[in-house]
């Protein structure tokens, strides 16, 4: 009952910043994501490159890492901006 309270309260506080709520929340799934597959992707690249040897995978799991770090960065301060934004109105 208290859970159904809390989010009839949030609603007419964020109902003006819908979007920005929503934009917001996309990025925090997205860091938990790639900090779940991050940690996941070490144990990979032990298991399954660096022992068998298999350097083409561990050039691809590399890159692919490089690649979504190069995201989480870019997603990170757009999420940072989107909650100063909300803090700030």
């Amino acid at each position: 009952m208290e859970l159904i309270w809390f989010f009839k309260t949030l609603k007419k506080y964020i109902a003006d910043y819908k979007w920005q709520f929503i934009l917001l929340f996309i990025c925090l799934i997205f860091d938990a994501a790639f900090d779940s597959i991050f940690r996941a992707s070490l144990k990979f690249i032990i298991d399954a490159a660096i022992v068998p040897q298999n350097y083409r995978l561990l050039v691809l799991i590399l890159s692919l890492l490089a690649v979504g770090a190069f995201l989480y960065i870019c997603i990170g301060v757009l999420g940072l901006s989107l909650g100063a934004r909300l803090i700030g109105n």
